[in-house]
């Protein structure tokens, strides 16, 4: 009997627990009213249906790790500060004809500012 009073009741709107049990309260009272409202939510398959959709989606529990891998890149050499007043040569790049009998670098040239 408990049971077909709530399964009425929710059965109206779907409603979640609290509304439910409310709506219940309202009209009627039984002991353990609670239990019995939370139980039969939980195994109403329309409710189960539309709550799946809304869920996130599985996942991992922690984050993964991360990996300690130490930085191999030591081949690239690190870039050069200049001071106001130092001589620079600028390296030619390797585009064009007649690569073999132009200079190499570019210069000297007097740096005026540095950032």
């Amino acid at each position: 009997m408990r049971t077909k009073v709530v399964k009425n009741i929710h059965s109206e709107d779907h409603f979640f627990i609290n509304k439910t049990e409310n709506l219940v309260k309202q009209s009627f009272y039984f002991p353990n009213m609670r239990k019995c409202v939370v139980n039969l939510i939980s195994n109403c398959i329309e409710c189960i249906l539309v709550n799946k959709k809304r869920r996130k989606d599985e996942g991992f529990l922690n984050p993964l790790p991360k990996e300690k891998r130490g930085n191999y890149n030591k081949k690239r050499r690190k870039a050069r500060h200049y001071k106001v007043r130092d001589f620079v040569a600028i390296q030619r790049t390797q585009f064009g004809t007649g690569l073999k009998l132009r200079p190499k670098f570019f210069g000297p040239y007097e740096m005026i500012k540095s950032r």
